[in-house]
């Protein structure tokens, strides 16, 4: 797999993840719970969505 392949699958998976914060924000608290068992890291899915954005637009601007 070359870079810009690469750099396109972080770009729709920035955009999935977006869709999730905004499905996640729909749950009620229980659903939250529920849905949060296994995830494993120490950030929530809202700053975890931020950072693959983040990370997504720096190589978008890098790839030009």
């Amino acid at each position: 797999m070359d870079l810009r392949t690469v750099r396109k699958k972080l770009e729709e998976l920035a955009h999935q993840s977006q869709e999730l914060k905004n499905s996640y924000h729909r749950l009620d608290e229980m659903e939250k719970k529920e849905f949060k068992v296994g995830y494993s890291l120490d950030r929530d899915v809202d700053e975890l969505a931020e950072h693959l954005f983040e990370w997504s637009e720096t190589q978008f601007e890098r790839n030009k």
